[in-house]
């Protein structure tokens, strides 16, 4: 996503707030809530474009109102910088409004910019306070904006998507209290009975039927999650080029079927790393309306193949099998309806690779929110992240072992895991 370059102020605030910390006075209400706000600056002045999004993905609040406890008092309170910071975003990126901020460190007068996007100077004010707390866009002088680097990026089509995507989804959170008193327990675990399909009144579809449904949002959703790839890495974990001499040696297998791929983003990215694909087919497997709608797919060296997953997989013995945050939309029942067919088509040395997350198994202070509230996502669409003993656990129920989980540095949660069939 780019570098950020650290000045001198934040150097600055950093040693003031160490100062503080280091003096030993006592934590009042008062000087806690000035060291939070010193902490919030410079993660403003720290981030670019993806950790903004990340930490907005998994810190601001879900409803109207949000814990304050930073006074250590367990009161409500109105949160307004938070958590209306994903409407007011949507707001600007639907009205073009980083667009016609200029690239390249020019400026541009509020007057101005109102005028191009058709609203009142004094409405479009009130939105850009919202985002100018949180890093993006700088004020360099009154009224007067340039892009920062966390926002210069939403000129792109990728990460205005992204946002779009709450404009989909965040009003269900909304109803979830509600469905959770309406609704018996194991309604919870049928995906066709998911909280988020209950607050558009259309139980008896999933999820991604109701996605495919919604064709201008179905292409705002499919380029956010190419958006979000930095929080869901394929690279950096299994390492696909170390499998040469193998699929050399038989390029008759398909090196990799991509079960679910979507627009095929993850083969792109092993066929960047591998240089190719070793003489050997790779595949590119999912729904006929994603793969061949209004925007088909079609990618150099890659066989795109309309298949729904629940079939029999007719792709046999590859070297790989792989499959990309799907397992996390189901429980166990459906997991395994799922993968029976790839377990079926898999050979002595076949791999089933996942391209999941790893649920910590616990939660403390300052550990990183996003496995935990990624889970509370899946939870609204009928789906759920998986423990390393629960992923174990679902694996021995279809006669398959783990070889290794691969972990990426930095982010434990992010893992690539290698599964062979049971015996081989």
């Amino acid at each position: 996503m780019g570098s950020v370059s650290i000045d001198t102020d934040l150097i600055a605030g950093a040693e003031e707030l160490l100062a503080a910390l280091k003096s030993q006075q006592p934590l009042t209400s008062a000087n806690r809530v000035a060291l939070l706000r010193q902490v919030d600056k410079i993660r403003c002045g720290l981030q670019g474009p993806a950790e903004a999004m990340n930490f907005q993905g998994t810190h601001v609040s879900l409803g109207p109102f949000a814990p304050c406890r930073t006074a250590g008092r367990g009161i409500l309170t109105l949160a307004c910088d938070k958590n209306m910071f994903t409407p007011v975003m949507n707001a600007l990126v639907e009205h073009h409004v980083f667009d016609h901020v200029p690239a390249e460190g020019k400026t541009i007068g509020l007057d101005e910019l109102a005028s191009k996007i058709g609203w009142e100077s004094t409405v479009l004010v009130r939105f850009i306070n919202v985002v100018l707390i949180q890093g993006i866009l700088e004020e360099t002088e009154p009224r007067v904006y340039k892009h920062s680097a966390s926002s210069i990026a939403f000129r792109e089509d990728k990460m205005r998507s992204y946002y779009q995507l709450g404009s989909w989804s965040v009003p269900s959170w909304w109803k979830v209290s509600d469905y959770l008193k309406t609704h018996a327990p194991e309604d919870l675990y049928d995906n066709l009975k998911s909280p988020f399909a209950w607050s558009r009144g259309a139980e008896g579809k999933t999820y991604y039927q109701l996605l495919e449904e919604d064709t201008a949002f179905s292409d705002v959703w499919h380029k956010g999650m190419a958006q979000a790839a930095p929080f869901n890495p394929v690279l950096g974990m299994f390492p696909f080029r170390d499998m040469r001499a193998a699929v050399e040696a038989e390029p008759d297998r398909a090196f990799v079927v991509d079960v679910g791929g979507g627009r095929g983003n993850a083969l792109v990215d092993m066929m960047r790393e591998c240089s190719g694909s070793f003489g050997a087919p790779m595949v590119l497997q999912d729904m006929k309306e994603v793969l061949q709608g209004d925007d088909p797919v079609r990618i150099e060296g890659v066989q795109v193949m309309p298949h729904d997953f629940y079939n029999e997989q007719p792709v046999k013995n590859a070297h790989i099998y792989y499959t990309r945050k799907v397992m996390h939309n189901y429980y166990d029942e459906k997991c395994r309806t799922i993968l029976g067919p790839i377990v079926d088509a898999m050979g002595p040395t076949s791999r089933l690779l996942f391209g999941d997350m790893i649920l910590p198994e616990s939660a403390k202070p300052g550990d990183d929110a996003l496995p935990f509230c990624m889970d509370l996502r899946m939870l609204m669409i009928g789906g759920t992240e998986r423990s390393e003993p629960q992923w174990k656990a679902l694996l021995d129920s279809v006669d398959l072992v783990i070889v290794k989980i691969w972990r990426l540095p930095g982010a434990p949660h992010q893992a690539t895991i290698e599964a062979k069939l049971r015996g081989n």
